[in-house]
C-alpha cells in the first residue's frame, strides 16, 4: 500500500477522498440544502492534459428515475492544505514561479474548488467562479511564501465573498483511502500530468517568457 505520509502522494489521495465522498452521496448532502443534481458520478480519470482534477457526470432524472435529462460535466479543483485548525486562512496560488505561468484553475475556472485540510480530514467547498473572481480581484496583494515556488494570496476560510459553500469531515481515515485505491494511486504516481504553461489569463496582466 502506498504510504500516505509521503507528501508527493497527498495531492492524489486528497483528490480520491473528494471523489469518494461525492460518489457515496455524502459530499453534496453536507454542503447543499438541496443536492444540485439527481445523478452525480465523479472520476479522477480526466487525462494528463486536463486542467481539472475531477470530472462529475451530472444529470437530472425523469419522474420514473430511468432516464437522464439536462446532462452536463461539472469540474472540481482539489487543493490539499496542512492547516490543522491552527489558522483561519488558506493560500490561493496565482502564479508558479518556476514556469512563470498562471495557475490553470484561473484560466479554466472549475465548477467547484475543494480545499482538503489533511490533519483534520475536513473538506471545504467553494463556488469555482466566485473563488476565481476573488483571487483575481486580490492580485495586487500577492506574495511568495518562503517555502513555496508560487505567488498567491491568503483568504479567510469561510468567506462568502470567496464563494464558501460549506464544509464537512471526511468519514474515512487516510489509510482506508490508501488501501481502497492502492492501484489507482500507484498508476497516477507513475503517470504524470503535463500541465500547460499559461502566460495569459482574463483580467490579469500577460506574463513574460
Amino acid at each position: 500500500m502506498v504510504p500516505f505520509k509521503k507528501l508527493l502522494h497527498q495531492g492524489t489521495i486528497a483528490e480520491l477522498a473528494v471523489m469518494d465522498e461525492i460518489n457515496k452521496g455524502r459530499a453534496f448532502a453536507q454542503v447543499y440544502q438541496d443536492v444540485p443534481y439527481d445523478y452525480m458520478n465523479a472520476t479522477i480519470d480526466v487525462g494528463r492534459y486536463d486542467p481539472h482534477d475531477i470530472h462529475i457526470f451530472c444529470a437530472q432524472l425523469t419522474s420514473d428515475g430511468l432516464y437522464h435529462r439536462e446532462q452536463k460535466i461539472c469540474t472540481v479543483e482539489v487543493k490539499s492544505a496542512m492547516n490543522g485548525g491552527r489558522y483561519d486562512t488558506f493560500f490561493a496560488e496565482i502564479r508558479q514561479t518556476t514556469s512563470n505561468g498562471y495557475s490553470a484553475y484561473l484560466v479554466h475556472p472549475p465548477t467547484w474548488i475543494v480545499y482538503v485540510d489533511i490533519p483534520t480530514r475536513t473538506h471545504y467547498w467553494y463556488d469555482g467562479i466566485f473563488f476565481v473572481n476573488a483571487v483575481k480581484a486580490s492580485y495586487k496583494h500577492r506574495y511568495q511564501p518562503k517555502n513555496l515556488k508560487a505567488e498567491g494570496v491568503r483568504f479567510a476560510i469561510k468567506s462568502e465573498a470567496w464563494g464558501y459553500i460549506g464544509c464537512y469531515r471526511q468519514r474515512d481515515e487516510w489509510d482506508e483511502i490508501c488501501e481502497r485505491y492502492d492501484n489507482t494511486i500507484k498508476t497516477r504516481i507513475n503517470t504524470k500530468k503535463r500541465p500547460l504553461v499559461y502566460k495569459q489569463c482574463l483580467f490579469l496582466p500577460d506574463l513574460e517568457g
